[in-house]
């Protein structure tokens, strides 16, 4: 039987203010508190054992974080493409709040449809534009 760990990068730069960090945007690495999540993680990922891959998106926190684990397991990382972040577009890097005040109209349609399945409102993503517009 296969047991897959899944583990979330640590913070970056951008956490603390709430910004969404997507593939499109700066691809910020990890903060002084990102690098020391990343080391307690690969000790609890190592104290647990049997771990035999490092798996990780091209993100760069989360390459950093993956390194950091399978340099405590003595693996090298794999980066799959397929596991990067969503691009959100003009989004990148701006708060809830500085979404609600520059593109209301957009951030409701992202809202207002639950029956919507999200992968179709992803697919309509474009670099340089607010996700979800219609």
């Amino acid at each position: 039987m296969t047991t897959l760990v899944l583990l979330r990068h640590g913070e970056t730069l951008l956490t603390p203010g709430r910004r969404l960090s997507g593939s499109g945007g700066s691809n910020p690495g990890l903060s002084p508190v990102g690098r020391r999540q990343a080391q307690a993680a690969a000790d609890a990922v190592a104290h647990r054992g049997d771990i035999e891959a490092v798996v990780t998106s091209p993100m760069r926190r989360c390459r950093e974080t993956a390194q950091a684990v399978a340099a405590r397991l003595g693996l090298s990382v794999q980066i799959d493409r397929d596991l990067r972040e969503a691009d959100f577009g003009a989004w990148d890097g701006l708060t809830f709040a500085e979404i609600r005040a520059r593109y209301p109209d957009d951030l409701e349609a992202c809202s207002a449809s639950p029956s919507r399945p999200h992968r179709t409102r992803y697919s309509a993503w474009r670099p340089g534009r607010p996700p979800c517009r219609r």
